[in-house]
């Protein structure tokens, strides 16, 4: 591997301790690349989210033990009493309102968006018994129903024993969603009231890697830690032969590979760290050390980014999730 000066002094100011790392670029010497770093300038880039509408009218539910997508539409006679269902909530006419749902709801006792609907008209009157009946029934009948579970757990927040659960029901809202702000916002209020531990943050990637026309892999990185980051998305993307050993070694698919190596080399960079100073680096140690780093590349990379991977999800895996977000992103004791 040849490597410009200033990747010396690189190494020699950062002071690197991590051993993978070093283990990395001992690996790469042998390359035929040209591999160059620097400093990445800015702030960094959010991953992008999703612009799905937050009025999503689907299902997914366990039928004879088989995960089941359902769309609801509404048609004809059914759709133009939806949308004056529609207007009368907005217009503050609920028991009108409630009164069209449930006759929707009649011929389709399975569609879990009116039942949601109708345990708002029950809210907004501040009957919050039958609002929370409905609520869960629309949850235990549709894994995806985020509007439910934020509504659910707003009202269990107000009330110190149902607050927990209220925590885990809203974790698993942004789970589902992940583009929806209302249930971010509740998440962190929730998660403060439960005593959470952990500062609010968004996955940035603080690095940079491409190849440039003269074959020299560039490399750019905003913060030190996150060199033996780059330098492992770099070899997965440019070393021959890089990709398909690690991939072999790789027990989950190839979607989470080349992250699962990289957060393992920041990983290196705290660990012996009692309590990082950065959220971000704090979550990922605890990820790591509750064994929810994959839960920790789904939440924070993958769904951001494609929404649709939540209907490969399935029940073990979202109780995980819940787990990682309460648990290590939160940083919730109890």
């Amino acid at each position: 591997m040849r490597v410009v000066t200033f990747l010396i002094c690189l190494l020699v100011c950062f002071s690197l301790s991590a051993q993978s790392t070093a283990e990395l670029l001992r690996k790469l010497e042998a390359s035929e690349l040209t591999y160059k770093i620097g400093n990445k300038e800015g702030e960094g880039t959010p991953v992008t989210l999703s612009e799905e509408p937050l009025r999503d009218i689907m299902c997914r539910r366990k039928v004879d033990g088989i995960m089941k997508t359902t769309y609801y539409s509404y048609k004809g006679d059914d759709d133009i009493n939806f949308l004056k269902a529609e207007k009368d909530m907005a217009e503050g006419r609920f028991a009108d309102a409630r009164a069209k749902y449930e006759a929707l709801l009649e011929p389709r006792k399975d569609d879990t968006y009116l039942m949601t609907r109708i345990g708002m008209t029950y809210e907004r009157e501040g009957n919050n018994e039958k609002a929370i009946a409905f609520y869960r029934k629309a949850i235990d009948g549709n894994m995806v129903d985020f509007v439910a579970r934020r509504r659910l757990a707003n009202l269990l927040a107000g009330n110190k024993k149902t607050r927990r659960e209220g925590l885990d029901l809203i974790a698993a809202s942004t789970v589902i969603n992940r583009m929806e702000n209302e249930s971010d916002d509740l998440l962190w209020s929730l998660g403060k009231s439960c005593k959470a531990k952990s500062g609010r943050w968004t996955f940035m990637d603080k690095s940079e890697v491409s190849q440039n026309a003269e074959g020299e892999v560039i490399v750019n990185v905003m913060d030190q830690n996150w060199l033996g980051y780059a330098m492992y998305q770099a070899a997965y993307q440019f070393e021959p032969g890089f990709k398909e050993e690690v991939t072999s070694k790789t027990p989950n698919g190839l979607i989470l590979t080349p992250y699962r190596g990289a957060l393992m080399q920041l990983y290196e960079t705290v660990k012996d760290v009692k309590k990082p100073k950065d959220p971000f680096l704090g979550t990922l140690k605890r990820a790591v050390e509750m064994d929810l780093l994959e839960e920790f590349m789904l939440y924070e990379i993958i769904l951001p980014g494609d929404s649709y991977a939540i209907f490969s999800v399935n029940d073990e895996q979202m109780e995980r999730l819940v787990k990682y977000v309460v648990k290590a992103k939160l940083a919730v004791k109890k």
